[in-house]
């Protein structure tokens, strides 16, 4: 959208990393030093689930897997980040709901300021749409140029900073965290483009079983609560 030689998709996802890290040192209230080290883990997996994903979604496109030039998928990073984090847990023997309940909090607002990124670029665009505040590209690497588009990823970045908002304002167990992201993902998927004849994105597949592992979890702790 912008013709400028800036890497504002690069500069964005660097500043939702930088705003995790400050979130979870401003939650860490117990200074927990194994916490810091825990965010190495995470941010390992957040990287390379990102690129890993984009690279598997999409190996009929690239000829290898070159880290540099890879996009991030929200998704495989989401993936990479929790599973790096409960290898933590296992190997330095942590509770794995506790630590998760700290750091998936911050996700909601990284998925917001990355989706500004994806926004100024023009990638991750929305669907055909020439109704209100549709927008045109013309500077976008992709072939969308000159085309009216639905604003997808500003409607996922106002949607994903209400969520945190609602997280930091007030206690909400994790797995009913994960289950509202993942459902406001999978709807809000709807809107993205299409270049296929699917009824459902990868992303949308991968979220359908994150929300009924949320639900199983769910359904897991309330069980619990009735037998104490």
């Amino acid at each position: 959208m912008i013709d400028t030689n800036v890497p504002l998709y690069s500069i964005f996802i660097f500043l939702s990393f930088i705003l995790n890290i400050i979130v979870i040192c401003l939650l860490n209230k117990k200074k927990d030093k194994l916490v810091y080290y825990m965010l190495i883990y995470e941010n390992i997996g957040f990287i390379y689930g990102g690129k890993l994903f984009t690279y598997l979604v999409n190996i009929k496109k690239y000829d290898s897997f070159n880290f540099l030039t890879l996009g991030f998928s929200s998704l495989g990073s989401l993936i990479g980040g929790v599973l790096l984090l409960i290898l933590f847990c296992l190997q330095f023997k942590r509770n794995i709901k506790e630590t998760l309940s700290l750091f998936i909090k911050p996700i909601p607002l990284m998925y917001a300021v990355g989706k500004i990124g994806c926004f100024l670029v023009g990638c991750c665009y929305g669907m055909e749409y020439s109704g209100p505040f549709s927008i045109v590209y013309k500077y976008s690497m992709n072939d969308i140029n000159g085309i009216n588009l639905f604003p997808i990823q500003i409607v996922e970045s106002i949607v994903f900073m209400i969520i945190f908002i609602i997280t930091m304002f007030k206690k909400i167990d994790i797995y009913k965290l994960i289950l509202m992201c993942s459902i406001s993902k999978f709807l809000l998927d709807f809107l993205r483009f299409k270049n296929n004849n699917m009824i459902l994105s990868v992303n949308q597949i991968g979220c359908l079983f994150i929300i009924v592992i949320s639900l199983i979890l769910i359904y897991k702790s309330n069980e619990k609560k009735k037998q104490i």
